[in-house]
């Protein structure tokens, strides 16, 4: 009776987990929370350009470095929040498939 018990608990906090990752990934994805992440509306305004103009270019790029080898690498404004933002999804969607990384008990 007290093993059903541990696991019927796990199964609602489980599915509570489960809840809570998928509002928190539709209000990322719908970018509600854009209020917060006024950066979020700047790089979308860029987004499907036919071609590459100045604008943009000075809108969403900070530098551009370029060094020996042709190598050249760009450096874009909001980067960081950006690979945050990315980081959080990847998150959740490891979290909604079940990776925990091996900390099952």
């Amino acid at each position: 009776m007290k093993f059903a018990k541990k696991y019927e608990f796990r199964i609602f906090a489980a599915k509570q987990a489960i809840q809570k990752i998928q509002t928190e990934m539709e209000l990322l994805l719908k970018n509600k929370s854009n209020e917060d992440h006024p950066w979020i509306e700047h790089i979308k305004k860029h987004k499907n350009l036919p071609e590459l103009n100045r604008q943009a270019v000075v809108s969403v790029i900070e530098r551009i470095g370029i060094y020996s080898g042709k190598r050249v690498q760009i450096y874009f404004r909001y980067q960081e929040e950006l690979e945050a933002k990315l980081n959080i999804l990847k998150d959740l969607y490891s979290d909604m498939r079940g990776d925990n990384n091996g900390s099952e008990e």
